[in-house]
């Protein structure tokens, strides 16, 4: 029994509908047999004899000692239920199909696959005799990676030819299903839009091929295949130029470490030049007063110098100079602290939490593969997080300029779409899955990831000459600051010769050029060892 009242209700009808009709030919038969007095089989006297029923409103017939009802009532499952939608009459047993009768106020619509009530169009191609279903696939055509999906006109013909992993994989499946397949670009970027169209237009469109990643909701339209690409994200960077023990000199280059060096020492000179004469700590023996001018130059690298200062001139020679001296520091930090932790980036926390977003945010700037390659080599960016079938493509082209350094497994991998309801989702799962198994879509995988081309070639050779090179902080970076330097210390220096100018004139009156070279000479080596008297002279 069923537990549906209607459907047991219509069952037990038409059950009772044929038990009426089979006890009325046998009593009419044993009637027709009755005046003869002949034992004839009933069943020769019901075939010789035409009768009428009530199950299809003709002569019943007996074909292959079975009763056979020349009218039909054609039902639509719908899950566990049925709709009546119509009826079914035949003029003979092996003869033709009859209309369908559909005038009755009782019968239903139709419900197709897919909960449409469109009747899909069914597309026919004639092959050698033989009937072969053509199904129309739109091709995403604006794929920035040629290896996994590749519309070009053809120049003789000005037809699109269709190439690339993911349509390899696609006719590789579709092949034993003895499909015709006719491929129709796709020119937006947006996927869930295609993945609508698809769903709407079901009249035009049968399935959809390219990087389609599969997420829930497009899944709301379409039927998925099984993903035939690896799953998850990850975040591609150069690799990293062999360790040594020296490389906290990689951030600045050679010109930079020299001016930097140079500016320390002029700067330590120039302030033992200022304090000497009034300030006792840059007095003393001469080598007490080599080792203050290199520990003053020196110690402002690390802010330690303690001694005060008296002339107004050397503070402000060394505020100028600490300031230049913050901004280096700083920038060899981010320099090298880049270096140390780009193998340690994780992966961007908007492609994990909504990767549809991340996936419109990364294809802002980025037009093609090989604006990704361009902009990683130059420094434009530090890395790449993007799904894992577009970083391979960067592994097997350059295995020895990138590295994958992080994944996760947050989207679903690549997939075909097709309608809902469509059996194809499902046999071409079945055909990935033989691939896969097989080993050949791993095979198609190294085959079209690894095909090269012109500006590929050409990378390669001039990444093969660069791996180890490295974007070090230059003089013409930060050759501002020391511009800055150089100029407080020309003016300290063009102040302090003017204060002493009159010591110097004097000098120069008394004598020859030789004697005045002389005189010069001694007076500032009379000075240094004795500060008080440049005091007594200005006096």
């Amino acid at each position: 029994m069923v537990d549906d009242d209607e459907t047991k209700h219509s069952s037990l009808e038409l059950i009772g509908v044929w038990g009426h009709d089979i006890a009325c030919v046998l009593a009419n038969a044993v009637e027709k047999m009755r005046p003869r007095g002949e034992s004839t089989n009933p069943l020769e006297t019901i075939k010789q004899n035409g009768f009428k029923g009530l199950s299809d409103g003709g002569d019943i017939e007996i074909v292959g000692n079975k009763f056979l009802s020349r009218t039909f009532e054609i039902v639509n499952m719908v899950g566990t239920g049925e709709r009546r939608i119509g009826l079914w009459s035949c003029d003979h047993f092996y003869g033709r199909r009859g209309i369908m009768v559909s005038s009755t106020n009782e019968l239903e619509t139709i419900i197709w696959p897919g909960g449409s009530g469109r009747i899909p169009r069914h597309r026919f191609l004639e092959e050698n005799g033989e009937k072969k279903k053509l199904l129309r696939v739109l091709v995403t055509a604006g794929n920035r990676f040629p290896h996994l999906v590749a519309v070009r006109p053809d120049p003789e013909t000005g037809l699109n030819t269709f190439s690339g992993f993911c349509i390899e994989v696609f006719k590789t499946c579709i092949a034993p299903l003895n499909y015709e397949l006719e491929f129709i670009p796709y020119d937006g970027n947006n996927y869930d839009n295609l993945a609508y169209e698809l769903s709407t237009q079901r009249d035009k469109y049968d399935a959809a091929v390219g990087d389609i990643t599969i997420f829930s909701n497009r899944s709301l339209y379409v039927d998925f295949t099984l993903p035939y690409t690896d799953m998850g994200i990850g975040a591609l960077v150069l690799k990293k130029k062999r360790e040594s023990m020296w490389t906290f000199f990689d951030p600045l280059e050679k010109s930079l470490w020299l001016a930097s060096g140079v500016f320390f020492i002029l700067t330590g000179i120039v302030v033992w030049l200022l304090e000497r004469a009034v300030n006792p700590e840059f007095q003393g023996s001469w080598g007490q007063q080599l080792g203050m001018m290199l520990w003053f130059g020196f110690s402002t690298l690390v802010f330690a110098h303690t001694e005060k200062l008296q002339k107004m001139s050397s503070r402000f020679l060394v505020i100028v100079w600490v300031f230049v001296v913050l901004i280096l520091t700083a920038s060899y930090s981010a320099n090298l602290t880049t270096t140390k932790t780009v193998s340690r980036i994780q992966l961007n926390e908007l492609a994990i939490t909504n990767p549809a977003e991340f996936r419109a945010v990364r294809t802002r700037f980025l037009n093609t593969y090989e604006d990704y390659v361009q902009a990683l080599r130059n420094g434009t960016i530090n890395y790449v997080v993007d799904e894992i079938p577009y970083l391979k493509v960067f592994l097997e082209n350059y295995p020895g300029l990138f590295d994958l350094i992080d994944r996760k497994s947050v989207t679903n991998g690549f997939g075909f779409m097709f309608q809902r309801g469509s059996g194809l989702a499902h046999n071409v799962s079945r055909e990935i899955a033989k691939l896969r198994s097989s080993g050949m879509l791993g095979d198609m995988e190294k085959r079209w990831f690894r095909k090269q081309d012109c500006f590929t070639t050409n990378l390669n050779v001039e990444s093969s000459k660069n791996d180890n090179a490295y974007e070090h902080l230059t003089i013409r970076e930060l050759g501002g600051l020391f511009i800055i330097a150089g100029v407080a210390h020309a003016i300290v220096l063009i102040v302090h010769l003017f204060q002493t100018w009159r010591e110097i004139l004097c000098v120069l009156r008394e004598s020859r050029l030789f004697t005045k070279l002389q005189k010069i000479s001694s007076f500032y080596i009379n000075k240094f060892k004795d500060p008080s008297i440049i005091s007594r002279s200005i006096a």
